[in-house]
């Protein structure tokens, strides 16, 4: 135990990045409260600076087997769906509880899958703060619902995104128990939210009845991501015309389904059928390749360094490693709600960023703008539209690139 002075957090998570939510909080805890330590306890510490989760002699071997057993879970889910995460979080890895009890406060982060143990948390005695990024915590498995709504009735029922398993139908109902069952014997916990939107989500739920729920931001280093001095000098710098209408996104895997990026198009498509012509796609964060929008775009890359990207910025550098990446609107980590992605986009008759409306309906699509680029569509395989004097158009490339799971994309109306 710690003096009274001065207490001890542990940031409990399987493994962090500089740029991820654990870490940022870690690092701003201990650069502005002086009378708090945090610690990074990480199932693999990759580098980081920070503790590895601890386990007997024993419990490594136990937790080898005990691997072998819960890939063999996969058998059972014929039909599971693999491009959406889901954690089914039985057999998980032991922890030495004498270890986290070193800590005043013990703060939970991605434990999902096979981090930890669920049914040995409530041995922890220590109060315990669980942060949700998504919505892991109140499923059976599944970190976005998607349009599903069975967790709010305990995941009874066939699972979309695992199917039907074999040999046991019930499956996600008894996994939803049995990660409730670990919950409720937890003395003292507290649940966080970086999100209002996920915050009533859990609320929607049964996981949790009782426990307060309450949404705190992620943390950002405002000495680091401050207003620019030379805005227009940084603009230039990374290849943004004057007067551009800049859309930045940012994200991990563009096209995975949770991710929003089959919205950009859609996105694109409104804002030019509202009048914007100068549109500009700031594009940062590790993607697929070769992702390519009819649109023109700056690709910054995945940013590993962010006190580099800041020094870059500041100065009207450019941004390291090019790499295509992109989700419109997201203003912390977790998963947010984007049922109405244009709900925010502004007119193009106020905003000075085109020639505005040049009738009640604004631009049609494939009719071109100011710049010469037509609309296009957000849908593959609908041939492009036709220039001004017939023919195609002169883009770069004339087709939006989506996967299959996002052929179907519903259109703004």
């Amino acid at each position: 135990m710690t003096s009274p002075q001065r207490r001890t957090v542990f940031q409990v998570s399987h493994s962090v990045s500089a740029s991820s939510a654990p870490y940022r909080l870690n690092d701003a805890l201990n650069r502005n409260i002086s009378d708090m330590e945090s610690v990074l306890l990480l199932r693999r510490r990759k580098g980081i600076d920070g503790l590895e989760i601890s386990r007997s002699a024993a419990r490594r071997a136990t937790d080898a087997l005990r691997r072998h057993l819960a890939h063999g879970f996969d058998a059972l889910l014929p039909e599971r769906r693999r491009d959406l995460p889901f954690s089914l979080n039985v057999l998980g890895m032991g922890f030495d509880t004498a270890q986290m009890e070193k800590a005043d406060l013990v703060h939970l982060h991605w434990i999902g899958g096979r981090t930890v143990d669920f049914t040995r948390l409530s041995h922890i005695r220590r109060p315990l703060v669980y942060t949700l990024h998504d919505m892991f915590a109140c499923t059976a498995g599944c970190h976005c619902t998607m349009d599903c709504d069975r967790f709010r009735d305990e995941c009874r029922g066939s699972c979309p995104q695992l199917g039907t398993p074999r040999l046991f139908r019930g499956l996600p109902a008894w996994l939803f128990s049995r990660k409730r069952r670990s919950f409720a014997r937890i003395p003292s916990l507290t649940l966080v939210t970086p999100s209002l939107w996920l915050k009533r989500e859990v609320e929607k739920g049964c996981m949790f009845p009782g426990r307060r729920i309450v949404q705190i931001y992620n943390p950002v280093d405002t000495d680091l991501f401050r207003p620019a001095e030379d805005r227009e000098a940084i603009r230039a710098a990374l290849g943004i015309p004057s007067g551009a209408f800049v859309i930045a996104c940012g994200a991990t895997g563009l096209f995975n389904p949770v991710k929003g990026g089959h919205f950009i198009p859609l996105v694109l498509e409104e804002l030019y059928r509202r009048g914007h012509r100068n549109l500009h796609l700031l594009l940062f964060g590790n993607q697929e390749k070769n992702v390519e929008f009819p649109f023109p775009s700056t690709n910054a890359g995945f940013i590993t360094d962010m006190n580099k990207a800041g020094r870059a910025l500041q100065r009207g550098g450019h941004l390291p490693e090019s790499h295509a990446s992109g989700r419109p609107f997201q203003r912390s980590s977790g998963i947010h709600g984007l049922q109405d992605p244009l709900r925010h986009l502004p007119d193009g008759r106020s905003s000075g960023s085109g020639p505005g409306r040049q009738d009640g309906a604004g631009g049609s699509p494939g009719r071109p703008g100011s710049n010469g680029r037509p609309l296009r569509t957000a849908h593959p395989g609908r041939k492009a539209p036709a220039g001004p004097g017939g023919g195609r158009p002169p883009t770069r490339r004339t087709n939006v690139f989506l996967p299959r799971h996002c052929r179907a994309a519903r259109r703004p109306v």
